[in-house]
């Protein structure tokens, strides 16, 4: 899902998610401008509190919500995005999430755009769809 036509100024970014199914991939969301979405230079990583099995789940190419388990997982919570500096459109990310197994998920990074945020796309680390759940986004 891409979400376009966020008006230049935008200093905060918040991206919802109600019971969100994508089978057992991670999810994903990337920062765009007028240029298209940005795939590179992301700093991130995310990770269940409960989650005593494997490594954070780090990413340069995304902001990165961890499945964890593996498992199909179903997410809800707040992405939500600050732009820390206007001059190099710097944004700084943080995530709390609950997985469907009570788990929470958290999350956090950087990433400065070439130019003012316009867009912004949620996918999946792999090739399993949507198949559940709402989500939207909402900016000040």
């Amino acid at each position: 899902f891409t979400f376009g036509s966020i008006p230049a100024g935008t200093k905060r970014l918040y991206v919802m998610f109600e019971d969100v199914s994508v089978g057992s991939d991670d999810l994903l969301i990337q920062l765009g401008d007028a240029g298209g979405i940005e795939t590179s230079g992301y700093i991130a990583t995310s990770h269940g509190l409960t989650d005593s099995v494997g490594a954070p789940a780090n990413s340069t190419s995304a902001f990165i919500i961890d499945n964890g388990s593996g498992d199909v997982s179903s997410w809800s919570g707040i992405y939500s995005f600050e732009l820390k500096d206007s001059t190099n459109n710097t944004w700084i990310s943080h995530s709390v999430t609950k997985s469907h197994v009570n788990q929470i998920i958290m999350g956090a990074g950087s990433k400065s755009l070439s130019a003012a945020l316009t867009q912004v796309k949620i996918d999946t680390t792999g090739s399993d769809a949507f198949d559940a759940g709402s989500l939207n986004i909402s900016y000040e």
